[in-house]
C-alpha cells in the first residue's frame, strides 16, 4: 500500500509560525479545539487526526513506524 495515499483529517486554524497539534491514544484531532483557539492567536494550527482516527482512512496494520511514514507525507 502506498502510504501516501492514505487520507488524513485535519483542521487548521490561525496564521503564522505552522504548529502541528497530535491527539493521544483513542483521540482525535478535534479533541484539541480549546489548545489550537488559544494558539491560533499567535501561530497557523493544524490539529491531525492520524490514520484511524476521526475522519482519517483506516489502514491494515496498526504499527507506529507506519503513521510516522504516513505523516511525513501529509507533512511533504
Amino acid at each position: 500500500m502506498l502510504w501516501k495515499d492514505i487520507m488524513i483529517s485535519f483542521r487548521h486554524a490561525g496564521n503564522g509560525t505552522n504548529l502541528l497539534l497530535i491527539h493521544g491514544l483513542f483521540g482525535m484531532g478535534i479533541n484539541l479545539n480549546s489548545i489550537s483557539r488559544f494558539l491560533s492567536k499567535n501561530f497557523s494550527v493544524y490539529s491531525i487526526d492520524l490514520s484511524e482516527h476521526g475522519k482519517s482512512s483506516w489502514i491494515p496494520s496498526q504499527d507506529i513506524r507506519i503513521y510516522g511514514e504516513i505523516l511525513m507525507n501529509w507533512l511533504e
